[in-house]
This record gives structure tokens, sequence and C-alpha cells, in this order.
């Protein structure tokens, strides 16, 4: 009696093991049918994936991402029919085939052949799959940014770099190329840190800082930075500001950052100190001078900061970003003299009339400069929209409505 219980337990055993591993075949199934029970096929290998029997088994993970698979490509298809396919179905289907995949990668070589070399069962389909999956990847990684799905965001343009290095993919078969592998993982980092995922932040801001042949390594140092900020490590926070500006001394805005949180905590000496010390280190920068002028705009020391630009023009008249700087020192003075006049009582017709007089004056110069910049910045130049702008404002400021039309236009308004 106890040798037939004994027979009839492993029979069953063998039946549970049996049923799971026909689970992991029936899911499989199922994506061949159609319509596809997505639901259904999830369910069995949902199974599959927590039966002692099956979950160490490399197949049933990469079945698990194939039904991911088979769910974006047919959601993709609503493109040759000029139908938007869902974001979400995308980003759901993407996860599945990245998270499962990558378990099965791991569980996939344990066996060892007779060499002792690992014996690899699912690597050529996920590697197949990967190809195919890359740059969807991306696409819906920037997509969802754009919807403001930052979370969402992150995880696929995480994952797209994750393929881009994964080491199946090197040398002629490599995926990455440089130009893109940048752009993904520049909006990944802003994505991150959109969405207030501040660990995954900070390691994605070092990896952009540490990546030397991508255009947006300043951003790297510039989120690494505004995050020590957010965790309250000012100093940490100026020394990465610091690092940055060593490193990019011909950006402005990395030392124009620094010196506006000088400016912030009522430190406006130190900011002036740290400024005349980088022009003093760096004699032919031509941006230093330029900020710190700037710098004399927002205190209201407009004299001050004249005199830094017509210093900068006599040194390179044509440079459009001295002109620029110096119309809008001179717009900035135009319009403090115009709110001056409109706080005038009443009555004081004649002082309103002089300063209004004045302010006017100080637009038709500011407009001289803007259009000396206006003439010579190239069009993808930073400062080109503001530029715009603040021509259009001057223009409008001293009664030239035609021209202020002019540029609105041009602007595209």
């Amino acid at each position: 009696m106890k040798r037939v219980f004994i027979t009839v337990v492993a029979i069953a055993a063998a039946m549970t093991a049996f049923g799971q591993k026909s689970n992991v075949t029936k899911a499989g199934n199922t994506l061949y049918e159609e319509p596809v029970n997505f639901a259904k096929a999830n369910q069995l290998i949902n199974e599959a994936k927590v039966n002692p029997e099956t979950a160490e088994a490399a197949h049933t993970w990469y079945v698990a991402g194939r039904i991911g698979y088979v769910q974006v490509n047919k959601e993709w298809q609503k493109i040759l029919f000029q139908q938007s396919p869902d974001l979400n179905v995308l980003y759901t289907g993407l996860a599945q085939v990245f998270d499962n995949y990558e378990q099965a990668q791991k569980l996939d070589g344990k066996e060892l052949d007779k060499k002792g070399n690992p014996k690899y069962t699912e690597r050529k389909n996920i590697k197949s799959d990967y190809k195919e999956m890359f740059e969807k990847f991306g696409m819906v990684g920037v997509s969802l940014y754009n919807e403001k799905e930052y979370a969402k965001s992150y995880e696929m343009l995480r994952d797209y770099l994750a393929i881009a290095d994964n080491p199946m993919f090197t040398g002629k078969e490599a995926l990455k190329v440089d130009s893109t592998y940048n752009e993904y993982q520049y909006y990944a980092l802003y994505a991150a840190s959109n969405g207030e995922l501040h660990a995954e932040t900070i390691a994605l801001a070092q990896a952009v800082a540490a990546n030397e042949g991508s255009p947006f390594q300043v951003n790297g140092f510039e989120l690494w930075a505004a995050e020590m900020l957010a965790q309250g490590d000012t100093a940490a926070y100026v020394a990465k500001l610091k690092e940055a500006v060593a490193k990019f001394p011909t950006n402005q805005y990395v030392a124009g950052t620094l010196v506006n949180y000088y400016v912030s905590i009522n430190q406006f000496e130190q900011a002036i100190v740290y400024l005349d010390n980088l022009i003093a280190d760096n004699p032919d920068n031509a941006e230093y001078p330029r900020v710190k002028a700037s710098l004399f705009i927002q205190t209201g020391d407009y004299g001050t900061a004249k005199k830094l630009l017509s210093e900068c023009i006599a040194k390179d008249p044509n440079d459009a970003s001295n002109h620029f700087y110096m119309g809008y020192a001179l717009a900035e003075e135009g319009e403090k003299l115009q709110l001056k006049a409109e706080d005038l009582p009443y009555a004081d017709k004649k002082g309103y009339n002089d300063l209004m007089g004045q302010s006017k004056a100080k637009f038709e110069e500011a407009i001289g400069y803007f259009e000396k910049a206006h003439a010579t910045m190239p069009a993808d130049s930073p400062l080109r929209m503001d530029m715009l702008q603040n021509l259009r404002a001057s223009y409008a400021r001293a009664g030239r409505a035609a021209d202020a039309q002019r540029i609105k236009e041009e602007m595209g308004q």
C-alpha cells in the first residue's frame, strides 16, 4: 500500500511538471491564433513563471517576452493603415519584452556543453527580436516624453540604452550609433529629472557627464549639480558647477547658473569676485565679461554693464552676442525709465513726458544694437529667439508698430 502511494505521488508530481511545461507551450501557441488572446497567454505564462519546475527555465521567460513582442508588432501595424498606435500598449509590450528577455538571458547558458562552454538555447532568438525592437524603444520613449509621461519615457529610453550596450551587439553587429545614443541618453536624463526619479537622475547625469563624445555632456554636470542642490548639499552643488565651468569655459549658461546662485543667496560681491577670477584666468574668453555685464543689468547698474559691453564690442565688433547684450542693457534701462514715468503723479505731465522721451530714446538706441545682432546672429544660436523677442518689444516701445509686426511674423506668430 505504501509503495502504491509513493507511485501515485510521483505520477502526480510528474503531471504537475508536465502541466507547467504545457502552459509554456500553450502560451506560445496562443500567439499564433487569431485574434491573439493576450490575456490568456499572459495567464498561462505567469503560472509557469512562479512554478518551481519552470521558473528557472530560460525558455519560460523567452516566451513571456515574446508575448510582448507580438503585442508591439500588432499595435505597430496600425501605422501602415495611417492610424495612430496606442502609446500605452506599445509601452506595456516593450516593457514585457525587455524585462522578460533580460531574465531569460540570465538563465540561458547555465547548462554547459561537453567542452564546458555555456549552452545557449534562447540567445539567438532574443538577439533577433532585440534588433527588430531596438529603434521602437527609442521612438516610444521620446513620444512618451513629449506626452509628459516621464517615468514611462525614462523606462523605455533606459531599455534602449541597455540594449545598445548589450555585449551581444559588438563589432559589425553593434546597434549603437553614437549620435542617436547620445540624444536618447539626453532624453532619458531629462525624463528621469522631470519625473523626479532622483536616484536615476544622478546615475544618468554621471553617465552623461562622463560621455566625452556627447554634445550633451554639459547637461550631465548641470543636472548632477541640480540634484545636489535639491538634496541640500550646497557645497557639492557649487563644486560640481565649478567643475563644469572648468571643463566648458565657453558655456555662459554654466557660469551664469553659478553666478545666479551667488546672487540668490545675497552674495553679489562673491559672484563678481568669482567672475573676475574667471576673466583673469581666461582673458581670451568672450563669454565671461558678458555674464558679468548681464549680472550688472540684473542689479540695475546699467552704466557698469554698458561699459563692460562697450569693451566687448571694441574687442570683437563682429560678435552678434555683444550687440545683443548691449541692446538688452539699453532696453532694460528704457523699461525702467518708463516704469518710473508711470509712477509719477498724474499732474506732473512735464516730468512724465521727459521720462517717456528718455525711455523712447533708450529703446531706439537698443534697436540699433539689436538690428546689428539680427543681421549676423546664426539661425541656430540659442540667443536668437531672445534677440527677436527683445527687438520686437523695443520696436513696439519706440512706436514702430510696422517693424514690430514684421518681427512677429518672422517669429512665426
